[in-house]
This record gives structure tokens, sequence and C-alpha cells, in this order.
């Protein structure tokens, strides 16, 4: 079963910045803009000076998305995001460009969850220790 999911992103400040740390930037391209997420590949020379001017990191985790309810239920840290359903027979690892992809989509994805839970709970299926996702076409 699939269910409705909102990605949510926090920030952090770490002791010393790493390559592939991921940051958040409003990105102005288009007319709209949007946020983007994109990995840091390089270590900053100051590290201060570009929290300053870029912000600080950010983790990521999957919320069940349910506009009635502002008490919804965490489903996935950011190290248990790892895998995309392209379509029933083929999945692939998340990549910056997935994660783009769901924050153009309002931050909106589906996540695969156990079907028939007792008690109604939901629970994320795992392959690997990593949560599998479906991305939802961009919203016009």
């Amino acid at each position: 079963m699939w269910i409705d999911a909102e990605l949510a992103f926090s920030s952090y400040k770490p002791i010393v910045l790493e390559k592939g740390m991921k940051f958040i930037k409003w990105n102005t391209k288009n007319i709209d803009g949007h946020y983007e997420l994109y990995e840091l590949d390089f270590i900053p020379v100051d590290a201060d000076f570009y929290m300053t001017r870029m912000g600080c990191p950010v983790e990521l985790s999957l919320y069940e998305w349910n506009p009635y309810n502002p008490n919804v239920n965490q489903l996935a840290t950011s190290n248990e995001l790892g895998w995309v359903d392209d379509s029933e027979d083929e999945m692939h690892e998340i990549t910056i460009d997935d994660f783009n992809s769901i924050l153009r989509a309002n931050g909106r994805c589906q996540i695969q969850c156990v079907d028939d839970h007792p008690e109604g709970m939901v629970i994320p299926v795992y392959d690997e220790e990593k949560v599998i996702i479906r991305l939802i076409e961009e919203e016009e």
C-alpha cells in the first residue's frame, strides 16, 4: 500500500563541514522559484563564513501527509531514505535529482507501507534498512 508523505528538512550546525553534507538553496531559475537540495562537493576554507552565506546543512525526514492533522507521524529519517520505485519492477537508490523532484512537487511523494497492519498503524516497508518511495508528478 502507498500513502502520501511529505519531505521535511531541518538544519543543524555541525562542528566541521564534510563533503556530501546536504544544503538547501532557493532556486530562482523560473518565475515561481523553488527550493533545491545540493550536496557539498568541497570543504570550504572558512566553514563559518560559508554557513553564514549559504545556511547550515540539513537533515531530511519523511512525514505522513495529512493536512487535517497537525500531529503527523514521522515515517523515515534522513539515513532511512534510500530507494525510489520507478515502476513495477525497477528501483534505484535515491539521488539529489529525486529529492529535487519531490521539492518541486511541494515536498510530496508516496511511501510504501505495510498493508493491513493490526491496530491501524502506518509502518513503512524496508528493503536493506531503507524505505521505498515513489515520486509524484510535478504540480502545475
